[in-house]
Order: structure tokens, then sequence, then C-alpha cells
């Protein structure tokens, strides 16, 4: 176990999704960490907890008026599309990590030791995406487990609190694939890696998930994707066109469908004249900070997405107060097609000394391992050695479909309704 993660407990860490809110933890957590106790730190500690609502709304003024950056796109030859998968390598996945928790320190150790050819984040750089979170996680004493070949990142919504300043400049030219003696530096919130048999495409939902008028003080999220990204796909891209039957595995921060929370249907009928409704694919997601398996239901998914939110990187997976968890809402978990879930109670979290009235689930991440036409996807938590579930897909190089197999290894996974493991990786009604 690391040694510093002792220090790390000092601080609170339950979640905030607004631009006021994260500012002033941003703060708290400063304070937390620095062995400075000047009148001046304290000062500035004390009137961010004394006066939090006027000094947020201080930090959103100083938002809207700091100017949004263009959406960025890619100036070098490969267009964000990197051929750089080879028929077999592996991948790690892990979202919601960059938050300095001891969880997300043992996240990245974790997943560190599984030696990962490409190592990709996808979303949420807490608390605001500044560039000193930024070197906090992902800085030469940071815990980020680098790809032995590279990393990449799409942004969530916490990136885009600071107008993503510290994500496009302190962590995209640090991003990308290492080819010999070149470097292909990832330039944008947006990518595509390839071979042969499959493609990874990561998007970024954060761009727009921000609002940016002085009357939407609310902020309430859009998460829709930029038109130049659309673009990007429809042209460069071209998932699912006629003659390319490779599989296709989509990440996105913000979720496209959820049993719990609040979802961005917008995402998918962006989506559909771009991916179609023929073809089925792996969408994974994280924003919500859980663990949970969506499947596909024939009668009214028109994107044939198997779904998969591993939001439980690194924040505290808060799963109820200390008289009973939360549960999916009956309604929405069947509209959603949920399967299964992870509800299981984490008695060794290490932040539990700031969330007293919370119970607290397991922080985790995935990888995927490419040989040739199989995908073998597992999952884990930081607790155990070994994967809570599998899932082995294999993907038809004549007509493009994905066939898949689930094995569930850990006791205590919640299943929606006694749902059967298969529904998740295979199309059928589930009304």
């Amino acid at each position: 176990m690391n040694t510093s993660v002792k220090k790390r407990e000092r601080y609170p860490t339950t979640h905030r999704r607004n631009i006021l809110g994260s500012h002033v933890k941003e703060v708290q957590r400063e304070y937390e960490l620095t062995e400075d106790r000047s009148w001046w730190m304290e000062l500035r500690f004390n009137s961010h907890v004394i006066f939090k609502w006027p000094i947020g709304i201080f930090y959103y003024f100083k938002y809207m008026f700091s100017g949004k950056r263009d959406f960025p796109v890619y100036k070098q030859p490969l267009g964000g599309i990197f051929p750089v998968l080879s028929e077999t390598c592996s991948i790690g996945l892990l979202s919601d990590w960059a938050s300095f928790t001891s969880e997300s320190i043992l996240a990245g150790d974790e997943l560190k030791k599984k030696n990962c050819d490409i190592t990709i984040h996808m979303g949420d750089i807490y608390y605001v995406g500044s560039r000193k979170d930024v070197l906090l996680n992902f800085g030469e004493k940071g815990a980020w487990p680098w790809g032995t070949k590279g990393s990449f990142a799409i942004p969530g919504n916490h990136e885009y609190f600071s107008t993503a300043e510290g994500f496009f400049e302190e962590l995209l030219p640090r991003m990308g694939i290492n080819e010999g003696e070149i470097k292909w530096v990832q330039e944008s919130g947006f990518f595509c890696l390839e071979n042969k048999y499959w493609r990874i495409i990561g998007l970024d939902t954060g761009y727009h998930s921000v609002k940016d008028t002085f009357i939407k003080l609310t902020l309430g999220q859009d998460a829709r994707l930029d038109d130049v990204m659309i673009e990007w796909l429809k042209s460069k891209v071209q998932p699912f066109a006629p003659n390319d039957n490779r599989g296709i595995i989509l990440l996105t921060h913000h979720q496209p469908k959820s049993a719990f929370e609040g979802f961005y249907d917008r995402i998918v009928q962006q989506l559909i004249p771009v991916f179609g409704d023929k073809r089925s694919f792996i969408w994974f997601w994280g924003h919500e900070h859980r663990l949970a398996f969506y499947g596909v239901d024939a009668q009214k998914d028109v994107l044939k997405a198997f779904g998969r939110c591993i939001g439980h990187g690194g924040m505290p997976v808060e799963l109820g107060n200390q008289v009973e968890l939360d549960e999916p809402e009956d309604d929405r978990a069947t509209q959603q097609s949920l399967i299964f879930y992870d509800q299981r109670v984490n008695s060794n979290h290490r932040e539990l000394k700031s969330l007293v009235n919370e119970m607290v689930g397991f922080n985790g991440y995935a990888t995927i391992d490419l040989n040739h036409d199989q995908a073998i996807i597992r999952h884990y938590d930081v607790e155990h050695e070994l994967p809570l579930v599998t899932e082995t897909w294999q993907v038809n190089m004549n007509s493009g479909e994905l066939t898949g197999a689930i094995e569930i290894h850990a006791s205590g996974l919640t299943f929606y309704k006694n749902a059967d493991p298969s529904d998740a990786v295979s199309i059928r009604n589930l009304l």
C-alpha cells in the first residue's frame, strides 16, 4: 500500500457537480494537504468554509467571464485516428479517478500491476481540473498508471470548471502513444485507437456539459457532442461503414442511460445517424460513481449498445445512508435495461472518516485484452486481486456482429429483478 495514503484521509471527499461547490472544495483540499498554516492560509480556508456560497458565486462569475476556448481539433497528420493497437494488446480504463483520494491511489497502484500497453482516463479531474489538480494526479509524484506504450484521456465536466486549462495545457501534452522514437501526442479530448479487428473511440462530452451563459446560473448540464466532433466521426472515423466490420468500443464520460440518476439521451440521439441501428457495440461511461451493467432491448434501444458504468475509479461510491441502501428506480431501471450492479458495502473504505453518514462501496477499474478478433474485459475492485466479472467478446469480421459471454466471479453483486447475467451480453426483449 502507498505509504502516503494516510495523509489523504484528512480532507473531505464528498462530491460537488457544480462550479460553485467544486472551487470551494478545491481550496479546502489545498488547505488540508499543505503544511502551511500561515494566517493567510487559515483566513483563506475559513472564509471558504463560512462564506462558501458568495465565494462560490465569485468563482462562477470568474468562469463566466474567462471566455470559452474554441473546440480543439487535431493539427497533426493522424487527425485523431491512431493506428496503434497491435493485434494483441491490453488497455486499462479508469473513470472519475483523478481525485487524490486513498482509494484512487490504490486503484492506480492495482492497475499499474497489470502492465497495460495503454491506459485511459475517462474524465473528471477533481475538483476543477486546474493545473494543480492535473499535476497532483498525473505529475511526477502522481499515481496515474502510465501505459507501457502511452496513455489517453477524455474530459468530463470537472475539467471545464476551470475552462479545461489544466486538461489541454498540462495533461494532453503528456498523453499519446510512443512509436519508436516518435510520439504521437493527443491534441484534443477525442480520439480513435484502432487495429485490424477493433476500434476504441473516446469522445468529449465535457465541452458542452457546463452552461456558459449568464441566465443559466443553475448550471444544468447538457453534455451534447460538439458539431466538430460529429463531423469528425462521420467523415474521418466512419464507424460501421459498409466495408468496415471491426468491433467498436465507445468511451464517454457522461452516461447515456442510468437507473439511479439523470442521464444524457441527447448524446444517443446525436449518435444514431452516425452509428446506425444495425450493429452492436460496447459502451463504457463514468460520471455516476458506481459499477453497473446494462443490456440491450431489441424492442426499444435504437443504438445496440451494451452499457457499462465504471465511474467508481476514485471518488467515494456513496450507496446510501447508514439506515438503507439507495435502490434503482423501478420504472427507469426497466426502461434502461439494468441487469446488475455492485451494491456491496466496503467496510475498509479509507475515506469513511469524512463520510460518517454514508455507506460506501468499492472503487475499481477495468481492463481490455485484445487478442485478434477477441476482446476480454475484466472488471476489478481495489480490494481483490481476482476480477469481479469477466466478459468475452468475439467480432465476426464478415458481418461485424458481436458475440458475448459473461462470467460472474464475485458474490454479492445485485441482479435487478433476478436478471440473468447473459442479458448483459445478448440482445433480447427485456420488457
